[in-house]
């Protein structure tokens, strides 16, 4: 053999394929798409395209549509709890609790 040696690089398929970028473009991309469109007429290659990734990238982050719906849902969730938990204080009553929550809601 002479003195040219081939390196490969060699990375574990999941780490490889996977990249934390490509989930968050898959996250927005299914957010704007549910809302827009809603669930029964967004399709797992909808989503892809709408982010920029191939197809399969979607598959490399969720099994199904359904999977990744449930994870919109419960974004959407954590972000409703926390803009609502801000309009809240300490030691308010339950109907300054009522008023904060709704208030924070129709902000």
């Amino acid at each position: 053999m002479s003195g040219n040696a081939i390196v490969l690089d060699f990375f574990p398929l999941s780490s490889n394929r996977r990249r934390p970028e490509s989930l968050a473009y898959i996250k927005q991309a299914a957010r704007k798409l549910f809302v827009e469109r809603g669930y029964d007429t967004t399709r797992p290659q909808d989503i892809a395209r709408e982010a920029g990734l191939g197809h399969g990238t979607f598959y490399l982050h969720y099994p199904d549509k359904r999977a990744c719906f449930m994870s919109f849902v419960e974004d959407a969730r954590q972000e409703l709890n926390s803009h609502v938990g801000a309009h809240r204080r300490p030691g308010q009553t339950l109907e300054q609790r009522i008023a904060a929550t709704l208030n924070a809601i129709y902000d």
